[in-house]
C-alpha cells in the first residue's frame, strides 16, 4: 500500500515522503528478531526502558515499510528511531491497519493474517 508521509524523513539532505507499507512476513519477523538480538536488548519485558521498547517496535516496522529513495538495507530500528517523526509513525500504523482491513474484506480469514505490529506484543 502506497503512503505519502506528512512530515517525511531527511535522508542525505532530501526529504523522503513516499513509501510502501506491506504485511510483516515470516522472513521479516525473523529479520526483526535478529535485529533485536544484535541490539542486545533484554528479553525481560519488565526490565526494558522506553527506548528499548520503541526499538523493538521499530525493528518490526522496518520490515514492513520501504521508502522510495532510501536503500532498504539502511532502514533498521535505529534509523527509524532517529529519523521517523511521531506523526509519521502513527500514519504508518494506520496504513498497516488499513491494509489488514482491506485484506480481510477480500475474504482472507483472520487466522491467515500475521500480526502487523510486533507479534510478540500483539
Amino acid at each position: 500500500m502506497k503512503v505519502t508521509l506528512n512530515i517525511g524523513i531527511d535522508y542525505n539532505g532530501k526529504i523522503i515522503r513516499d513509501c510502501t507499507v506491506q504485511f510483516l512476513t515470516m522472513g521479516g519477523q525473523c529479520t526483526a528478531q535478529e535485529m533485536i538480538a544484535d541490539l542486545c536488548i533484554s528479553e525481560d519485558e519488565e526490565a526494558l526502558s522506553q527506548r528499548e521498547k520503541t526499538l523493538i517496535e521499530m525493528a518490526y516496522l522496518s520490515q514492513q515499510v520501504e521508502f522510495d529513495g532510501i536503500p532498504h538495507c539502511d532502514v533498521d530500528a535505529e534509523f527509524l528511531l532517529d529519523n521517523l517523526t511521531t506523526d509519521d509513525y502513527w500514519q504508518l500504523v494506520e496504513a498497516t491497519l488499513e491494509l489488514r482491513k482491506k485484506r480481510l474484506e477480500n475474504g482472507v480469514s483472520q487466522s491467515e493474517i500475521k500480526s502487523l505490529l510486533n507479534p510478540d506484543l500483539a
